[in-house]
């Protein structure tokens, strides 16, 4: 007798077995349900059986807490290059892409060569990078984040 598993049953199961007794707390959790399908040949008869149907509710990720990151422009050796896209400063006076200006007017940004840092000197410019998975509202495209910034 020969059978073939459509899908992969012991990995849904270990699976299963993972997740229960995890009831969901969080109003946004989904529902995976699944129901697995084996095959076989009984002398010249195919055999199909279904299982029962299983429901995993699948809770989102926890909040993870956002990180920030600031580098100041360097051109030395332990620099690293990073891509640094077009800001937008919105000011009293409405939007403005952000520019460099005086002794950095020309330097690229695309990629910008930088260190980390932990300060900011008057009038150099500063790079600020945020990483915050709870702000990724679409994988497949650039999503906005508002920052304030204060000194």
């Amino acid at each position: 007798m020969r059978s073939v598993i459509t899908h992969n049953l012991a990995l849904f199961l270990a699976i299963v077995t993972l997740l229960i007794g995890s009831a969901p707390t969080v109003a946004d959790a989904q529902t995976i349900s699944n129901i697995a399908t084996i095959q076989w040949d009984a002398g010249t008869n195919r055999i199909i059986r279904n299982s029962n149907r299983v429901d995993l509710i699948v809770e989102p990720p926890q909040p993870v807490t956002p990180t920030l990151k600031t580098y100041q422009l360097d051109s030395s050796p332990t620099a690293h290059n990073i891509s640094v896209p077009t800001t937008i400063c919105q000011g009293s006076s409405g939007a403005s892409p952000v520019t460099l200006g005086g002794a950095f007017v020309g330097t690229p940004l695309l990629p910008a060569s930088v260190l980390q840092t932990t300060t900011i000197r008057a009038g150099e410019p500063l790079i600020v990078e945020i990483n915050s998975a709870l702000d990724n509202q679409n994988t497949t495209t650039i999503d906005t984040l508002m920052v304030r910034l204060e000194t």
